[in-house]
C-alpha cells in the first residue's frame, strides 16, 4: 500500500453520509476515520479534524491537520512572538 504524508486534507462529502460516519462512531478519531475510508483512504497520525456543514447545505466539508502541520505552526507561532 502507497503512503501519501501530507499536511492538511480537505474534502466534501453528502451530508448524510457525514453524519452517518459522525452517528455511529464511538468519536471524533472514529468519525474521521470513517468518513476518510469513504473516500478511500486510511486516516493516521492526524491531530485534528472537524465536519463542517453550513445550515441547510447538503454537502459536508471535512478539514484535518497532521500532527506535523500543528507542531510547525505551534514552533512559528512561538519563535514569532514577542522576543521570537
Amino acid at each position: 500500500m502507497d503512503q501519501l504524508f501530507i499536511e492538511t486534507l480537505d474534502f466534501k462529502l453528502p451530508a448524510a453520509v457525514a453524519r452517518r460516519c459522525d452517528a455511529t462512531a464511538e468519536s471524533m478519531a472514529d468519525a474521521l476515520r470513517a468518513a476518510c475510508a469513504e473516500i478511500g483512504l486510511e486516516l493516521i497520525d492526524y491531530d485534528t479534524g472537524r465536519f463542517v456543514t453550513m445550515g441547510g447545505s447538503e454537502v459536508t466539508d471535512v478539514h484535518l491537520q497532521s500532527r506535523a502541520w500543528n507542531e510547525n505552526t505551534r514552533r512559528s507561532a512561538l519563535s514569532s512572538g514577542p522576543g521570537g
